[in-house]
């Protein structure tokens, strides 16, 4: 007894059941009728197809169910954010410079010398340092005392690496103006020299 189906040719069903209560029911009978199915019409394909798919991207927006996407995103923030937070391995607790008294001494003393302009005390005592190092490594400061003089340490330095014994003297004899720049001068042939006797023995 749906309206939908009243007025259309081939389906009119108010007709038929006019012709079934006059020919199968009695009239005594007691018809019910099923006010849910009053008003169903059933969709042709057409129809189907054009509400399971969007015919525009408005229709397919209203379509889309917003609240549970911004729950979905929330959960995957608030899952993202409980995952950075977390550390990759046991708390590491950072070391504490440790300051070095020998170091900071070295470095006072360095800032007196050359605010006083001690350059020729510096080099003296590097010439001293110079001369140990050299006849410890060539085999001469064993049991001697006083230690071996500059022109042993030059003949001894010539006969282990055969290089120009005026290397040697320039580094030892004391030149009468000494400034920063002939101090750093000095470090690179003194570094020079004991690489080449490094590298001869």
């Amino acid at each position: 007894m749906a309206n939908a189906y009243g007025s259309q040719t081939g389906l009119a069903n108010f007709a038929i059941v006019a012709q079934l209560l006059q020919e199968v029911v009695k009239p005594e009978a007691t018809i019910y009728f099923d006010e849910w199915l009053h008003g169903y019409r059933q969709r042709t394909p057409e129809e189907v197809a054009s509400g399971t798919v969007p015919q525009t991207l408005f229709d397919y927006f209203s379509r889309t169910p917003w609240l549970a996407v911004g729950l979905q995103l929330v959960l995957l923030f608030f899952f993202l954010l409980w995952q950075q937070s977390q550390r990759f391995g046991s708390l590491f607790l950072e070391k504490e410079p440790v300051s070095s008294n020998s170091a900071a001494y070295i470095e006072a003393l360095a800032g007196v010398l050359q605010r006083a302009q001690q350059q020729q005390f510096v080099l003296k005592q590097l010439q001293d340092w110079l001369r140990d190092d050299l006849a410890s490594q060539l085999g001469l400061a064993i049991n001697r005392h006083p230690p071996p003089k500059d022109a042993e340490l030059i003949q001894a330095w010539q006969t282990v690496t055969g290089r120009s014994p005026e290397e040697l003297q320039d580094l030892l004899d004391v030149p009468p103006n000494v400034d920063d720049s002939r101090l750093l001068q000095w470090l690179e042939q003194a570094a020079s020299l004991l690489q080449a006797l490094k590298m001869a023995t």
